[in-house]
Order: structure tokens, then C-alpha cells, then sequence
């Protein structure tokens, strides 16, 4: 079984189209039959890594097929790679945002908010253009009083970020 073969078994069992595919790292739906077709053999570590990830499969399996399909839980930490597309998306967002309101976006004194907006991108499934400042300070809003009422009642963010998880899914 080929790179092209192992994508195509994870765009199909998802129901995918191949924009949709490619649309999920940031590359043409071309590049991504080229890869089902096996005319690419050596695809793009970046998008290998962001299919990987987005589809929750072990990097190694879907580079060369060899060990196990599923990515083990303990390695599905927060304190994981963060995905490069979605680093370059948060940072344009943020960017975007900023310049609206006649600011400079600067990484060393907004950390926090940069994780947040990560955070943010990663849940969220719209496409980037159809994001907008007002709907992440809702999420954030919602997020933080979410996680101070679980808080009071014993319970821990954790908990409240898997609600968010699940209310962005739904």
C-alpha cells in the first residue's frame, strides 16, 4: 500500500472530496490526486504531518505504513507539535485583526492571546476567510466563564475544555 493509497483511505472513510483534503493543509486538490495516483511518492512532510494530525494516525504509518495506524492516546497531549498551518493561520488572523484596529500584532507581549487564537483555529471547522474577531472573543468569553463556574463547582478546565470541544463539533 502506497502514501496515495493510505490518503485515500483516510479521505474516503472520512467522506471527503479531494478540495476538501487539500483544503485541510493548505495545498491544491491537483497535489492531492497526484498523491492518490502515486505520482508523488515523496509528498510534503508538512502536509503529511497536518493529514496526520487532523485525522488522528500515526506520521510514521501514513509516511511508510509500517507500525501502528492510530496514534496512541499519550501522545495526543496539548504538549504535542503544534500544527505549522494553523501556526501561520493564528498569526495572520491576529495580524488581521490588529491592523483593523490600528495596531501592531506582537507575538512577545500577546503569548497568551496567540495560544488562545491557536486554540481557537484548531476547534473551529469554517474556513479561514469566514473567521472573525467578534466570534473569537465570544469563544474566549464563553470559554473563560466556562471555565470559572466548573472551577467553583469543583469541576476543572479540563472538563470545560472538552465542552468547548464538543460545542464547537456540534
Amino acid at each position: 500500500m502506497t502514501i496515495g493509497d493510505r490518503l485515500r483511505q483516510l479521505r474516503e472513510g472520512a467522506e471527503m472530496t479531494q478540495p476538501q483534503m487539500a483544503d485541510i493543509v493548505g495545498t491544491s486538490k491537483q497535489y492531492v490526486g497526484r498523491l492518490e495516483k502515486g505520482h508523488n511518492q515523496t509528498p510534503n512532510g508538512i502536509f503529511l504531518e497536518g493529514w496526520a494530525r487532523y485525522f488522528g494516525v500515526n506520521l510514521r504509518w501514513l509516511s511508510t505504513g509500517e507500525g501502528p495506524r492510530e496514534v496512541m492516546a499519550s501522545k495526543q497531549s496539548h504538549l504535542a507539535r503544534p500544527d505549522p498551518v494553523i501556526l501561520v493561520q493564528t498569526l495572520d488572523f491576529l495580524d488581521q485583526a490588529f491592523s483593523s484596529l490600528g495596531k501592531h500584532f506582537s507575538m512577545r507581549t500577546e503569548a497568551d492571546l496567540f495560544a488562545d487564537a491557536y486554540a481557537w483555529l484548531a476547534e473551529d471547522e469554517r474556513p479561514v476567510d469566514q473567521l472573525n474577531l467578534v466570534d473569537f472573543a465570544q469563544w474566549r468569553a464563553n470559554r473563560d466563564s466556562e471555565k470559572g463556574s466548573n472551577e467553583q463547582s469543583g469541576g476543572s478546565a479540563g472538563q470545560a475544555d472538552a465542552k468547548n470541544r464538543r460545542r464547537a463539533a456540534s
